[in-house]
């Protein structure tokens, strides 16, 4: 179990823990902790109900999706470190700001 401390970077947690896919797992693992009690704080009990549609299936998907992305950024930041990886953020949201109006057609607005 990796016990993280302020001193501790991404980047030597990355170096000493020996599997990268558990890694990603106990990240992603910790992050649906974290939103699951905060969804049964936060919500009422009624829009907690799921059923089987495209709302779940969708849940999924980006579930599995975002487990990629971690495990791809942690394998990243091993080959390259964390700042090349922090360098390419910026960009991601380029990339969702010209993609989001062709695939999903929304409206792209520019505000000051």
């Amino acid at each position: 179990m990796i016990i993280l401390y302020p001193e501790c970077s991404q980047e030597t947690i990355i170096e000493e823990y020996p599997c990268k896919l558990s890694l990603s797992f106990l990240i992603n693992l910790m992050g649906l902790l974290q939103c699951a009690v905060a969804s049964l704080i936060l919500e009422k009990p009624s829009a907690l109900n799921l059923q089987w549609n495209m709302q779940l299936l969708l849940i999924v998907c980006i579930g599995i999706c975002m487990g990629a992305e971690r495990f791809i950024i942690i394998m990243c930041v091993k080959e390259k470190g964390a700042v090349y990886v922090s360098a390419f953020s910026p960009l991601s949201t380029v990339i969702v700001a010209i993609l989001e109006p062709l695939l999903l057609h929304e409206q792209l607005t520019w505000s000051w």
